[in-house]
């Protein structure tokens, strides 16, 4: 949004420009030649204008075809193209005393293309640089800034196309409308626009004085609602930046030109934020309220309140613009948040369960560091659940040699008494390390493992199963040794395999009880025909 800001405030400095430079005589298109040249050293980008047409009687001027170059840096296509910019002038005070009072501008079809290189940099900020800082002699003489003024002002149906990675994203129909418009006071701003993905964007509010140096720091006081909003169509995103979703937002911004404030309210639809991950199936809001120093380019979370379902965790910490990147340093806290709120957030971080299957009941708590740049950035912290279970999930057929092995009769459903792990959430998948989970009638398993962007599964376990039916007597063998059986979780999360280690559980038997590792392999093969 800050983006798009700075850009409505080029083409308003361009169109001042741009008329600035036009001396209003009768055969306008003389003038032509110092008019694009004025442009160009203003602007340090080349300038074409097409005709020009003039009428005294009527006050009137329109520019026709303009075109503002790119940084050949960036592009070889124009930086800006308008179809006419149409304005209405009061000529005496300009023929007596050279002060500009334009009564209104229009400026007709625009189309605006952002492109950011590699190095996340982007072509409208070398827009000025090297530019000549006195007009050459010829040039006519102008008035100071404060002294144009705009009664109306208006950009009609224009387009903005934001490249990067190579992909355009399209912001259309953009309509923006300025009234008693003056470089050193306030004044009320319009803006609206459609947004990549189907979404809209309506901006209104005053701003100024406006800072010549820096338009994206000029005072201001706006009040933005977005709705249906695609993340992942923005254009402003890291390369590969898996955040996506829709989102529906209200709220503010205020501006003395040094400090910016901000607070309102973000709601997003079918989130996705892990890559490989799946469109959450709960909504989640964001209620806030930030402070941002625009010269140092820090800012810091103020109020964060992030609501799923009936639940609700606490978001804080800081935040600084490096480079066109917005790098975080917060902290996400839940303490006691209700499963059945979260289980819907899930897919969104990259755990699809099988099908059937969901997790439900108890409370999920949580504290998580988020470090990184805004849709790229790695979530660490411990988790812990409690009192919960995994329903219509039969881990009897899944893990029938398991089950076997332990004699264990297992239902449709695994409850959860105690879970515990540390948990790294990055760019290329899940990590979960110190896995502890109490299951009743199942018994106690540990472990890490990981889940990579496409779901795969690679865990490591270990189970200390609870005893039961024919096979329990296998388990008092094994707990001769570590008392433990070791097993592999591989497969997606949609469809998890589980497979016993038996080497390894052969050799922790033999271990305790002095049993050659063939024979245990010879009975342990038997088990299992028998089984069969």
């Amino acid at each position: 949004m800050r983006k798009i800001l700075i850009v409505v405030g080029i083409v308003l400095a361009v169109v001042i420009v741009v008329v600035a430079a036009v001396p209003f005589f009768i055969d306008a298109n003389k003038y032509k030649p110092l008019a694009e040249e004025q442009a160009q050293k203003a602007l340090g980008r080349k300038v074409s204008l097409g005709q020009i047409e003039l009428s005294i009687w009527r006050g009137g001027l329109v520019l026709h075809d303009i075109s503002i170059s790119d940084d050949p840096a960036f592009s070889k296509q124009p930086f800006l193209e308008a179809r006419s910019l149409s304005v209405g002038v009061a000529l005496w005070p300009y023929i007596t005393s050279r002060e500009v009072q334009v009564r209104s501008i229009t400026l007709e079809e625009p189309q605006i293309r952002m492109v950011s290189n590699s190095a996340g940099r982007w072509n409208f900020s070398t827009i000025g640089k090297g530019s000549a800082s006195t007009p050459p002699k010829s040039a006519p003489s102008a008035s100071a800034p404060g002294a144009i003024s705009i009664a109306n002002l208006s950009i009609s149906n224009g387009k903005l196309s934001v490249v990067t990675g190579g992909r355009e994203h399209i912001y259309d129909d953009v309509n923006v409308k300025v009234s008693d418009f003056a470089m050193d006071s306030r004044f009320p701003l319009t803006v609206g626009l459609n947004t990549p993905g189907g979404g809209s964007v309506k901006i209104d509010g005053k701003v100024g004085p406006l800072n010549e140096a820096a338009v994206a720091s000029s005072p201001a006081d706006l009040n933005i609602m977005v709705k249906d909003f695609d993340v992942s169509q923005t254009g402003f995103l890291p390369p590969g930046s898996p955040l996506a979703g829709k989102m529906d937002y209200e709220g503010s911004l205020q501006s003395d030109g040094k400090k910016l404030t901000g607070e309102g309210k973000a709601t997003f639809n079918k989130l996705k934020i892990a890559a490989g991950g799946a469109p959450a199936s709960v909504p989640v809001s964001l209620d806030y309220a930030t402070e941002y120093q625009t010269e140092a380019q820090t800012g810091k979370v103020t109020k964060g309140l992030v609501h799923i379902g009936g639940s609700t965790a606490i978001l804080s910490g800081t935040f600084m613009m490096k480079g066109e990147n917005l790098i975080l340093d917060d902290q996400f806290v839940g303490n006691g948040m209700k499963i059945d709120d979260l289980a819907g957030l899930l897919p969104a971080v990259g755990v699809v369960m099988p099908s059937g299957s969901k997790v439900t009941g108890g409370t999920f708590s949580t504290t998580l560091t988020i470090k990184g740049p805004a849709g790229g950035a790695t979530i660490t912290g411990p988790v812990h659940i409690v009192d919960s279970k995994i329903a219509n999930f039969n881990l009897q057929s899944r893990a029938k040699d398991m089950a076997s092995i332990a004699g264990l009769k297992l239902g449709n459903d695994i409850d959860l008494k105690n879970v515990s792990t540390s948990v790294v959430v990055a760019p290329d998948g899940i990590k979960t390390d110190n896995i502890s989970a109490v299951s009743t009638g199942l018994g106690t398993v540990t472990g890490a493992g990981t889940v990579s962007n496409s779901g795969n599964l690679n865990y490591k376990m270990k189970a200390k199963l609870e005893a039961g039916g024919a096979g329990g007597a296998l388990i008092k063998v094994a707990s001769a040794g570590s008392g433990e059986v070791p097993f592999s979780i591989t497969g997606t999360t949609a469809n998890p395999v589980f497979i016993p280690d038996m080497a390894g559980m052969m050799k922790g038997m033999a271990s305790g009880t002095g049993t050659k590792v063939q024979d245990l392999g010879k009975s342990l093969g038997g088990l299992f025909k028998k089984k069969n």
